[in-house]
């Protein structure tokens, strides 16, 4: 993000959207703080690692 907003064509303002992968992207970097991240649109995405995609309740790897 900051190598995008270092640029002459950027105002230094990212916004993300996406989905599926590319949304848990933007969860991701959204943790990251970074002070040019102003918005995300995750569309069908999970948030969460642990409960959301590979794994049950109790940590056992999810068979779907």
């Amino acid at each position: 993000m900051d190598w995008i907003a270092s640029h002459p064509w950027s105002d230094g303002k990212i916004g993300m959207v996406g989905g599926s992968y590319l949304g848990i992207v933007q969860w991701k970097l959204a943790l990251l703080n970074n002070p040019h991240l102003k918005a995300i649109s995750p569309v069908v995405s999970g948030y969460d690692d642990y409960r959301d995609r590979f794994y049950s309740t109790g940590g056992r790897h999810e068979t779907r």
